[in-house]
């Protein structure tokens, strides 16, 4: 490897997501790259995304970082007994590494059979289609013949239809025997497929080992890498890469940051106890060999304060960069593409609609207590979520008033959304993440001066107090929800951004500040004066 040739020194980013997807990440590292670093982010490969590129001077790398291949069991064991983690993946290691050998023995003639067995159905159903046409067809040329005047008259085309007639009993006869033979074929490949072992349950026990299995999977596939250059400092950005991490930092010296994004025992769904347990063993296994940590909030800095005891977290809010945020016009003029008139008005979410979790069957039900109001989600489109949401607002009456509008270019959505009159969050209190959320779409409805109404949750609360833009509300109750959002719509300019407000926002709040923060934690650990 060769030395470091950047400025202040060579950072390592890992995640296992496509990067560029992760607005956090990307915020980071171009923040890191302005004040002087080399940023070198390491990827989850997906579809879609080149295996290599650079952007704003970061350099992206994207691998198979869950692969089984080529890996051997004595790699993943010595990489888990040097992190001392051997015991926490044992019952597992062995289990996954059979059934993914199972399934790559069967799988490329099982895929070939079920690409058979789909061909062979499709002309199944045709045959059956042809045969029914067949028949009818014979059915309604017989009903013709015994009519004695069509007989006498139109003597030349009964012959005719005699001819037709034979002809369609042959067309008849040979796709009946077509069809006979496709379904016997059929059945034989239905056979073949019935003598393999039974794949889906194969792949669902694989899945269920993976859950623990990805954490040295992505360890291993990543030292694997060659690598040009030793970083300094090897940013882990949620549990899923510090493995990986730790391993990188015992081989190049480098310090590690672990960026919890979330609280990793409080994701949402809620795990099993077992899973539950696993994963806060690891990471506080994980946490010993760490020098920093970064959070997210205040709440998530306490959390991890009580098991990080090498120095206290950093908190490094998800603000909106505004240094790339475009003063383009909007993509999406909501109200305009809407038809909304002057009389009505507009709530505004941002972000995916993510089923109980994120409250949004609540609002859909409190537009019933608000006639004049129309609700648009600006965000990414899920089938299953959105038609959760339609049902929940055909339920209540609202469905005409609930517009589920495809997401935006991060740096467009504070000016897409200006023409709202309010904005929600109603995160429901199903975990510590929820509990400690702030979430980007706070930020955004905020920097586009649209007051809102948040759930009465810790972040939440006293972000809105903080500012006076917004109010807070009993997230569970959709009367609540009403009430809160009718009250701003009564006192729109009573929660406007004041210029005391937007001062608050800037300097405690903007991505900005929270670059700062970032850049002096970074210094602090590379001992740049």
């Amino acid at each position: 490897m060769q030395a470091n040739n950047s400025e202040l020194g060579t950072i390592f980013s890992l995640v296992a997501n496509s990067g560029t997807a992760d607005a956090r990440v990307m915020k980071q590292a171009r923040a890191l790259t302005r004040a002087g670093y080399r940023v070198r982010i390491y990827a989850r490969s997906e579809e879609g995304y080149p295996a290599q590129e650079k952007i704003d001077g970061i350099e992206i790398t994207r691998f198979d970082c869950y692969s089984f291949e080529g890996i051997s069991r004595e790699e993943l064991e010595a990489l888990l007994t040097e992190l001392d983690l051997y015991s926490l993946f044992s019952s597992h290691l062995d289990s996954a590494i059979d059934i993914n050998t199972r399934l790559q023995a069967i799988s490329p003639h099982y895929s070939k059979l079920l690409l058979e067995l789909r061909t062979v159905g499709a002309r199944v159903t045709k045959l059956k289609q042809t045969k029914a046409r067949l028949k009818a067809e014979q059915g309604t040329q017989k009903r013709s013949f015994p009519q004695a005047k069509i007989l006498r008259l139109l003597r030349r085309i009964k012959e005719r239809l005699i001819g037709k007639n034979q002809n369609s009993n042959s067309a008849y006869k040979t796709a009946t025997v077509e069809l006979s033979n496709e379904i016997k074929i059929r059945d034989q490949i239905r056979a073949s497929l019935g003598n393999f072992e039974n794949v889906q349950a194969l792949n669902k026990e694989l899945h269920n080992h993976m859950f623990y299995m990805r954490y040295a999977l992505f360890a291993a596939n990543i030292s694997r890498l060659e690598l040009d250059q030793n970083p300094d400092i090897i940013h882990s950005h949620d549990l899923y890469t510090l493995v990986g991490a730790i391993a990188l930092a015992s081989k190049t010296g480098a310090k590690v940051i672990f960026d919890a994004h979330e609280i990793e025992t409080e994701r949402t769904p809620s795990l099993a106890l077992e899973k539950k347990e696993f994963i806060d063993m690891l990471e506080r296994t994980l946490l010993t060999n760490v020098q920093q940590v970064i959070t997210c909030c205040d709440s998530s800095k306490e959390f991890y304060s009580k098991r990080f005891s090498r120095s206290i977290p950093e908190v490094v809010m998800n603000a909106p960069d505004f240094s790339d945020i475009k003063n383009d016009e909007p993509i999406i003029n909501i109200r305009a593409t809407l038809g909304l008139t002057e009389n009505e008005h507009l709530l505004i979410y941002t972000g995916g609609v993510g089923r109980e979790g994120r409250g949004m069957d609540k609002v859909v039900a409190a537009l019933s207590f608000l006639p004049d109001v129309h609700l648009a989600i600006l965000g990414p489109r899920h089938q299953l979520n959105d038609a959760w949401l339609q049902e929940a607002a055909h339920k209540e009456g609202t469905y005409e008033r609930v517009h589920l509008l495809p997401s935006v270019p991060a740096n467009l959505v504070v000016n897409t959304i200006r023409t709202a009159d309010v904005g929600v969050c109603a995160f429901q209190d199903i975990s510590l993440n929820h509990r400690y959320a702030m979430p980007n779409k706070l930020f955004e409805m905020t920097f586009a001066d649209i007051p809102i109404c948040v759930s009465n949750l810790p972040e939440m609360a006293n972000f809105v107090e903080r500012l006076g833009n917004g109010l807070t509300m009993d997230e569970t109750c959709p009367r609540s929800i009403a009430n809160s959002i009718q009250q701003i719509l009564n006192h729109p300019g009573k929660y406007k951004l004041t210029e005391h407000s937007y001062a608050v926002l800037q300097s405690e709040f903007s991505w900005n500040t929270q670059a700062k923060k970032l850049i002096n934690t970074y210094s602090n650990l590379i001992g740049v004066q």
